[in-house]
């Protein structure tokens, strides 16, 4: 079943038909208006290609060194229960853990971390390299044992005779000395369920989770071919998109009510998480899925409806774009129908690619050097990319809170941003907006141009952060993050193979 798009823009053509002779004219005049001044608003955010004179010479030697140490820090100090977490130690030289920084975040941050894991994986087959294969899929086995004890402990097991509620983390009882947090009395923790009675999750999982464990998941399923790998993932897959159907895709909690997460697309937005679960879903088991996936996908408009993120989120909820490429990424690498994948495509570059493509942002331009298959032929972009991972050599090795460089004057600040909180605060229109800006603080200061990432605090995931807002220097030398900032870019990079595994960037 192929969509046809002409099909999704008669609709469209219908709908804006009604709108013109309707009294609902005047009030789309002004949204469109409004989005207008949004646009002009973050235009500095999108405008200006990078300076190709400031970059540093790539040392690809020096990235292999650095890509060892924080994949060796990571798996010895960072997944204890095999999902992601950042660590304390006792002191400076963090040799010695002090307790594991559990997060609410547990989810998202082991899909990103396995997408670099996952590309290691892929680097790793394309330089026939047996040792760096063998590395990663130790690895990957890991996360995926952790991420499926994310959906066993409050459902009481694994597969589509059982709920599919998902877990921000969990802890089991043998490891109480190392995951105390989960013991505490606090209301977002919970018992699991049947044989898990004695275990311990964290509840009221959040649509960013959701996020980083569909893309993840997708991920293994499409490039991680050991069958002991796909057999556990297709168990999952079929478990979650099972329970999601059933729900309506909502997101539903330990009291058997709504956590307040809703997949299905809103505002003619937003399909892709739909999307990407049944397409996961229709590759593991086609002869189950596949008529679910077609059915939302085009009976439902979902693949028309594919868009993710606004341009507002440049100045609100930066951490949106994030997770939001993130499935959109998963979802376009998994399609295999051409008519399929190039609307995906276009949704995302039209979308997210278009309000971040000249943020310096190395997870969005190597994701972009992923899906446009450009890698070694956009050399502005490689070298973007290669130039951010030298800079965080500067400030981020150790992954630490080592506080960030002193950012300097040619920085200069955006005058006009006052024009759009004037709006919320003094307009008829503007408190109907202004949630859309909640995260935003009006006092807040926003760069012309995007920070590089030695002008930035060190971060659980350094390219979530607004790079056109200064931070407040964190400082806590024993507080040391998991490191895939570095290490997710530099595996898709290398895997792309723009990245080599040693030497230096001698041409531009």
């Amino acid at each position: 079943m192929i969509i046809r798009e002409h099909k999704l823009y008669k609709l469209k053509s219908i709908f804006i038909l009604f709108l013109s002779l309707s009294p609902l004219t005047f009030l789309g005049i002004y949204i469109s208006n409004t989005i207008t001044m949004f646009d002009q608003m973050v235009e500095f955010t999108y405008l200006t290609e990078p300076d190709p004179t400031t970059f540093l010479t790539s040392n690809y030697s020096r990235f292999a060194e650095m890509a060892q140490f924080l994949d060796e820090r990571y798996e010895n100090y960072h997944i204890p229960l095999n999902f992601s977490t950042s660590t304390i130690f006792t002191d400076g030289n963090c040799t010695n853990i002090s307790q594991y920084a559990y997060s609410d975040n547990g989810a998202q941050w082991t899909g990103l971390a396995v997408t670099g894991y996952v590309f290691k994986y892929i680097a790793a087959v394309n330089e026939n390299n047996a040792t760096l294969k063998k590395d990663a899929l130790r690895v990957v086995r890991k996360l995926l044992h952790g991420m499926s004890m994310m959906l066993a402990v409050p459902n009481g097991g694994l597969g589509p005779n059982y709920t599919g509620i998902l877990a921000r983390g969990w802890a089991n009882p043998e490891n109480k000395d190392i995951a105390q947090w989960y013991f505490d009395e606090n209301d977002q923790h919970h018992n699991g369920t049947g044989i898990y009675s004695d275990w311990r999750w964290r509840c009221y999982t959040s649509l960013d989770e959701y996020s980083g464990f569909y893309s993840g998941l997708a991920l293994i399923l499409k490039y991680v071919k050991e069958p002991d790998v796909q057999q556990l993932a297709t168990l999952m897959i079929d478990q979650l998109a099972n329970y999601m159907i059933n729900t309506n895709f909502l997101g539903i909690d330990w009291h058997g009510g709504p956590t307040g997460v809703d997949q299905k697309s809103r505002a003619f937005m937003s399909g892709s998480w739909v999307c990407l679960l049944l397409k996961m879903a229709s590759l593991a088991l086609p002869e189950k899925y596949e008529k679910y996936y077609y059915r939302y996908a085009a009976d439902e408009f979902y693949a028309f409806w594919s868009k993710e993120g606004g341009a507002q989120e440049s100045v609100s909820n930066y951490y949106a774009f994030a997770f939001g490429t993130h499935v959109q990424f998963a979802l376009i690498l998994l399609e295999e129908d051409p008519n399929l994948h190039h609307l995906y495509l276009k949704r995302y570059l039209n979308n997210m690619w278009k309000f971040t493509k000249n943020h310096r942002n190395a997870f969005y331009n190597t994701i972009y050097l992923t899906l446009t298959d450009n890698a070694n032929e956009n050399t502005l972009l490689e070298r973007d990319v290669e130039d951010q991972l030298m800079r965080y050599d500067l400030w981020h090795i150790p992954d630490r809170y080592n506080g960030h460089a002193e950012i300097p004057p040619d920085y200069v600040p955006v005058d006009n941003v006052d024009k759009l909180f004037d709006f919320f605060q003094n307009t008829p229109y503007g408190s109907i907006y202004r949630p859309i800006f909640s995260e935003a603080k009006q006092d807040k200061i926003f760069f012309q141009k995007p920070l590089t990432c030695e002008y930035m605090n060190g971060d659980i995931f350094i390219w979530e952060c607004n790079p056109f807002s200064p931070q407040e220097q964190r400082i806590n030398p024993a507080y040391e993050l998991p490191g895939f900032s570095f290490t997710c870019v530099y595996w898709m990079g290398r895997a792309l193979g723009f990245i080599k595994p040693n030497g230096i960037r001698e041409l531009f």
